[in-house]
């Protein structure tokens, strides 16, 4: 049986390459995460806010009455009435 000796050279060589220090090092990326709102949000959020600082008495009336019902479990919503418009507005193809 002959025993090469290239082989037992290449073994201790791919060793030697191992042992050095790796000094190359990935570039650091100045790439930072992007966040970009729609402009169908931006108006939702100007409608928001518009909303929340709105002083119409009976709006703020309206949803006083609103919060009292629900906190006292007696608000109804007509799922008839609810359906109706949620078809109406599927039809004609408006926002919600």
């Amino acid at each position: 049986m002959k025993i090469d000796n290239i082989n037992r050279l290449n073994a201790v060589n791919k060793y030697e390459q191992m042992k050095k220090p790796v000094t190359e090092q990935k570039p650091v990326s100045n790439n930072r995460d992007k966040l970009e709102i729609s402009e169908d949000y931006a108006v939702y959020e100007k409608a928001v806010k518009a909303l929340k600082e709105t002083n119409d008495p009976k709006r703020l009336q309206k949803i006083e009455d609103l919060k009292d019902q629900v906190a006292r479990g007696v608000y109804k919503v007509s799922s008839k009435e609810l359906a109706d418009i949620i078809i109406n507005k599927v039809k004609n193809k408006d926002e919600f």
